[in-house]
C-alpha cells in the first residue's frame, strides 16, 4: 500500500506525522500509548464531533466527500481548532482537486475556498497552498 506523509500538525504542542493510506484514505495511528492521534480520536462526549472525527480520520473518501458540508461547516464555525477535522477537510479538498467526476465539485471547491480563506485556525494554514488548485475547479 502506498503511503505518503500528509502533514506535520503545528497546532499540537508536540510533533507528529500523519500518514495517509492513499488507497483506503484513512488516518494511520501507530497504536503507541503516547501517539497523539490515538488521544485525538478518543470519545469526547460530543457525539456529533466524535462521528465527524471518525469520518475524517477513518471514513472512505467517498463517505467523506458525501458529507463535505457538515465537515467544512464544522471547521468553519463549531470546531475551528479541531486538527482531526482539518485533516478531513484536507482529504476532501485533495479529492475535489483530483477527481473530476465528483457531484457538485465546483460548489464544494467554492465552499472550501471560503472556509480556508477566512479561517483563523493554524490548521487552515496547511490547506492554504491548495487555494489556487481549488479556484481552477470547474
Amino acid at each position: 500500500m502506498q503511503i505518503r506523509t500528509v502533514a506535520n500538525v503545528a497546532v499540537m504542542t508536540f510533533a507528529t506525522t500523519v500518514s495517509l493510506h492513499a488507497q483506503r484514505g484513512s488516518l494511520s495511528v501507530s497504536g503507541q500509548p503516547d501517539d497523539p492521534f490515538a488521544e485525538a480520536l478518543k470519545p469526547t462526549g460530543d457525539a456529533d464531533l466524535d462521528a465527524l472525527r471518525n469520518l475524517a480520520a477513518n471514513g472512505s473518501i467517498d463517505e467523506l466527500v458525501a458529507k463535505w458540508l457538515p465537515v467544512l461547516s464544522a471547521v468553519n464555525d463549531t470546531y475551528p481548532e479541531d486538527v482531526t477535522l482539518w485533516f478531513g477537510a484536507r482529504r476532501i479538498c485533495d479529492e475535489v482537486i483530483r477527481n473530476e467526476r465528483i457531484r457538485n465539485r465546483r460548489q464544494i471547491a467554492r465552499w472550501a475556498i471560503q472556509v480556508i480563506t477566512y479561517a483563523t485556525s493554524n490548521s487552515a494554514n496547511e490547506l492554504r497552498p491548495l487555494l489556487n488548485a481549488l479556484r481552477l475547479v470547474k
